[in-house]
């Protein structure tokens, strides 16, 4: 009996140690450096260019690891305009953890977007801007024939 006290000890404090560890890990992890690489990729998968202005990253019991972001942007296609297609003043992306370390896969299975700006874009050929995003660079791109009409 106390040798399975013991261990159950000893199990609790390795759990509490393990969680301290990567809170730490996650309070001092600087997201920062990567954004360099962040925004090529997202600009290749998006076609369109990104930038943000902060992430870090956070941990809580509810949400797990969640990925925050500030000031994101991701610009218009030239073929519809100069201005951004999409602002985003606070994102709260969740991590699937378990997914990266087992398939070194990134998956974000859930997303909070707050005080979201998004301009939707047709023209007279009936083409709109949202058409764009995401498209394969191989793949031809919508052309706007005439200036751009917003939609309402």
């Amino acid at each position: 009996m106390k040798v399975l006290k013991v261990v159950c000890i000893w199990l609790a404090v390795l759990i509490a140690v393990i969680f301290i560890g990567l809170v730490i890990f996650l309070k001092t992890f600087d997201v920062m450096r990567f954004k360099p690489r962040i925004i090529e990729q997202a600009n290749k998968a998006l076609g369109r260019q990104l930038d943000f202005e902060r992430a870090s990253l956070g941990i809580s019991l509810s949400q797990g690891i969640r990925l925050k972001v500030q000031n994101v942007s991701i610009s218009e296609d030239p073929a519809f305009g100069k201005t951004d297609f999409l602002l985003v003043k606070n994102a709260s992306m969740g991590v699937d953890v378990l997914g990266y370390l087992t398939r070194r896969e990134i998956r974000v299975p859930s997303i909070v977007i707050d005080s979201a700006s998004l301009i939707v874009i047709r023209n007279k050929a009936g083409a709109m801007n949202v058409q764009t995003i995401a498209q394969a660079a191989q793949q031809p791109r919508i052309s706007s024939a005439a200036a751009p009409a917003t939609v309402q």
